[in-house]
């Protein structure tokens, strides 16, 4: 359990800089600033839901908690997705990326392990 917990907080910090520099510099720096408005909005995405999932436990009304919840992070990301391609900040390709990119690395840290250790 340890080991994944210092692979989440070292490595995989390191690795979304990584692809967000290569993005940056070998392919097209609109797909290097997508990556990384992807990824921190995937970041915020994945924070809300654990703390929707949290405090409609506590407060006994999870349902209709996360039912709200998530259709205003629909909203939300409908809305950065259209600014996104309006303005030309960066590609969409790029941000789907990076939007998945911690998703994914998740999923793949879970996995791995020998039945969840």
């Amino acid at each position: 359990m340890i080991k994944k917990k210092l692979i989440f907080i070292f490595v995989l910090p390191l690795l979304f800089t990584a692809v967000a520099y290569f993005l940056y510099l070998e392919v097209e720096p609109a797909y290097g600033y997508g990556f990384i408005i992807g990824g921190v909005a995937g970041f915020l995405n994945l924070l809300a839901i654990s703390l929707t999932v949290g405090l409609g436990s506590k407060i006994g009304r999870g349902k209709g908690l996360v039912l709200i919840s998530y259709y205003l992070r629909l909203i939300l990301l409908a809305i950065l997705v259209f600014f996104l391609v309006r303005k030309g900040v960066g590609e969409i390709v790029g941000f789907l990326l990076g939007f998945s990119f911690l998703k994914l690395s998740l999923l793949g840290l879970g996995l791995s392990g020998r039945g969840g250790e």
